[in-house]
């Protein structure tokens, strides 16, 4: 959890504690503040879903794992270390297709 998101509570109470944050946190009204929370608790989820995927890729036979990992794999090169997601390579494609086209002055 980002420090900036801690603080706020550590330093207005006594006794701090894992329970008591998480009911601080359902008072608060500032929405900014919501908001780095919820993203900083979904960046959290996204990481342990992808460490289970992990974990559960290492305890398959070697041989089925290659066949996953060389079928999964999404790269707009092709290359096998290079994990891109959807979003970004269709960036880059709408990108180039954007420099072909002139601009109005």
């Amino acid at each position: 959890m980002a420090m900036e998101l801690l603080w706020p509570y550590v330093k207005n109470h006594q006794e701090p504690s894992v329970e008591g944050y998480f009911l601080w946190v359902k008072e608060q009204q500032d929405f900014l503040y919501l908001i780095k929370y919820e993203q900083t608790r979904i960046n959290y989820q996204k990481a342990l879903i992808e460490i289970a995927n992990e974990v559960q890729l290492m305890q398959l036979y070697p041989e089925i794992r290659k066949i996953i990992e060389k079928n999964c794999v999404i790269s707009r090169f092709g290359i096998y270390e290079q994990h891109q997601g959807l979003d970004a390579i269709i960036e880059k494609v709408n990108k180039a297709l954007e420099s072909l086209i002139p601009s109005i002055p």
